[in-house]
Parts: structure tokens; C-alpha cells; sequence
């Protein structure tokens, strides 16, 4: 991997966590849910969930029933 495929990748990383903290910082203010929870510790626990999820399942296992574990890490998240 060269520096610039680092760099790139860390800078999706960064978007994604900002544009999810914004989702959660509105959860809070609108709908009550989370307040007890930092938006930056659930963005990045909740992008890591799914990251994990991702490289192991299907970049390693080579797994294709992404649906099926979209809605696991959903429930396991729903359930924290």
C-alpha cells in the first residue's frame, strides 16, 4: 500500500466518521435518543462494528449474505 492509498483511505475514514457524528449530534437534539452517549466514541464504535464486519466476513471468509450481516451488526448495535 503507498502513502497515497493510506491517505485517501484515512480521509474516507474521516468523512465518514464526521458525517456520522452530525447523524448522532441530530439524534440527540431531535429525538432525545443518546444523550447519555459521546457522539465521536458512538461514530467510531459503530464505524468500527461495521469495518470489522466487512474485513473479516467478507474480504477474509469471502462471505456474499450481506443483508444478513448488515441486519446482525444492526441488532447487535440496537442492543447496546
Amino acid at each position: 500500500m503507498d502513502d497515497r492509498f493510506a491517505q485517501r483511505g484515512r480521509q474516507v475514514v474521516e468523512l465518514t466518521l464526521e458525517q456520522m457524528k452530525a447523524a448522532i449530534e441530530m439524534m440527540r437534539h431531535s429525538a432525545g435518543l443518546g444523550k447519555d452517549l459521546e457522539p465521536e466514541v458512538t461514530a467510531v464504535a459503530v464505524f468500527s462494528a461495521i469495518y470489522g464486519v466487512a474485513v473479516e466476513c467478507i474480504v477474509h471468509e469471502g462471505r456474499d449474505d450481506i443483508k444478513n450481516l448488515a441486519r446482525q451488526v444492526m441488532g447487535i448495535l440496537r442492543a447496546v
